[in-house]
């Protein structure tokens, strides 16, 4: 497959066989082919501990090898970034929702910004520019990259919503420079919102109230690990925020007591930031306990369990609770709460974003009609990451594994969504069906697809498909 397309992939969509060991070694050989900055799509993971599909196997991957535990172990290098046991490789971001998650690959290094040497989108961009304007400049954009989060997360949220109520905890009191950085720089990028700011610091917080730092703020004081604090805070505040940022002490103790508090408080659509997590397993920052949390606790393990919780969706020992889904990037994550429950569109009863609206209205208009928005919920991750990459780059080259030929509607379902959804770009099917791909040919299922063939658990095959594709 890499020898015949010649790889080179912006998009990779694996809807193949969801086979683990299948699913591994598609990713071990395609993901080298996909371009800086490209994005890697899994679906279907639920399956993973079906005992149907845990019976593949190849000379180096067990049948009882679980795809999810590899992204577990994934969200662990994103966290501490080659620390901590974990390896630093060229993965920028992982975004997972209900049975699917899709991998970002780092973008190109390049002089953007003079405070960032990486290509940025232009939200990341605009949180830059605002934030290295300001002095002190915050660490978000300095020592960190959560330009990531921020850009792709909170200012379209903002955008959407101009008025939100947004908390964050921790004003910065500890840090070598002036506290009161984010605070100037919330400031500036959400002028119409309600902004409340959370330290623990009481001393700091007065200071930085009569030097007018937070002027347009409301102001908390406490301990963020403390009950009875955060209860006071939600009490104060009335709760009901759109937005929650925790860049507080960092004790692993502390973000969980805030998270099991405020948590609820966070409404339907909501964002809950965690940053700083790469310091979960420093000595220094495991001594913090409470009464129901040890403080041999450590917060990313909490994270992989969420995100076992997301892929099975109350199976196989996980939970299902009102997580959306849980973006991470390089030392920090953020969490979306589920959206309202409305009558979006006819096939969807929750509340959609445009991108996602317009997936899903494309892939409804069409017989048949595809199950990633019918049994699945796939639009959440093509709306936020697919549809945006193509109007960047609307010659894309991008290849999907699985065309559908052991599903119960005909095949070709997917074929024709993304002919309607993207007409500029270059595409690619692969499929282990031979019979069924010479039969959509005939029908004209493939018109103005490259299509491949054979198992994508083979490593053969895989260089086949990338020296024909080209990569």
């Amino acid at each position: 497959w890499i020898e015949k397309s010649g790889g080179d992939f912006d998009v990779i969509i694996d809807d193949g066989g969801h086979h683990n060991c299948q699913i591994m070694a598609s990713f071990i050989k395609l993901w080298p082919t996909l371009k800086p900055g490209g994005l890697y799509f899994i679906e279907d993971l639920a399956v993973g501990k079906w005992m149907g599909y845990r019976k593949y196997s190849t000379a180096t991957c067990p049948s009882t090898f679980i795809f999810s535990h590899k992204l577990q172990e994934w969200l662990e290098d994103l966290i501490y970034q080659g620390g901590y046991g974990s390896h630093k490789w060229d993965v920028h971001f992982m975004f997972c929702q209900a049975e699917a998650c899709v991998l970002g690959k780092k973008p190109l290094e390049t002089q953007s910004n003079q405070l960032v040497n990486t290509e940025l989108l232009a939200e990341e961009r605009l949180f830059v520019e605002t934030a290295g304007a300001l002095t002190p400049t915050t660490d978000k954009i300095t020592t960190h990259s959560f330009y990531t989060m921020y850009g792709r997360y909170l200012l379209p949220y903002y955008q959407r919503k101009p008025n939100m109520k947004m908390l964050e905890i921790g004003l910065g009191c500890d840090m070598n420079y002036e506290p009161g950085a984010s605070v100037a720089l919330w400031k500036n990028l959400f002028p119409e919102a309600n902004l409340w700011e959370a330290e623990y610091n009481g001393t700091c917080v007065d200071l930085a109230k009569k030097q007018g730092k937070l002027d347009g703020f409301n102001a908390l004081v406490g301990d963020q690990g403390n009950n009875k604090t955060l209860d006071e805070w939600i009490e104060k505040s009335g709760g009901d925020f759109d937005v929650i940022i925790d860049d507080g002490g960092h004790h692993n103790c502390q973000i969980m007591a805030s998270f099991i508090k405020l948590w609820p408080t966070l409404k339907p659509g909501g964002l809950y930031f965690i940053e700083d997590l790469a310091v979960g397993k420093w000595m220094g920052y495991r001594k913090y306990s409470t009464a129901t949390c040890p403080s041999t606790f450590i917060f990313s393990h909490k994270l992989q369990e969420w995100l076992e919780d997301l892929i099975y969706q109350g199976g196989y020992g996980s939970h299902k609770w009102d997580v959306h889904f849980m973006f991470c990037q390089a030392e920090a994550c953020v969490l979306g709460k589920k959206p309202l429950e409305t009558q979006s569109n006819q096939l969807v009863n929750t509340e959609l974003l445009a991108e996602e609206r317009l997936f899903v209205e494309t892939a409804g208009a069409l017989t048949p009609t595809t199950d990633k928005i019918t049994t699945h919920s796939f639009y959440t991750m093509y709306g936020r990451y697919l549809l945006p990459y193509y109007q960047r780059k609307p010659n894309m080259k991008m290849l999907e594994i699985g065309l559908g030929c052991d599903m119960n509607y005909e095949p070709g379902a997917s074929v024709a969504l993304w002919k309607n959804l993207f007409p500029e770009a270059n595409l690619w099917e692969a499929e282990y069906n031979g019979t069924c791909v010479d039969l959509a040919k005939k029908q004209g299922k493939l018109d103005g697809f490259n299509a491949l063939v054979g198992d994508q658990g083979n490593n053969k095959t895989l260089d086949e498909w990338i020296e024909k594709s080209g990569g």
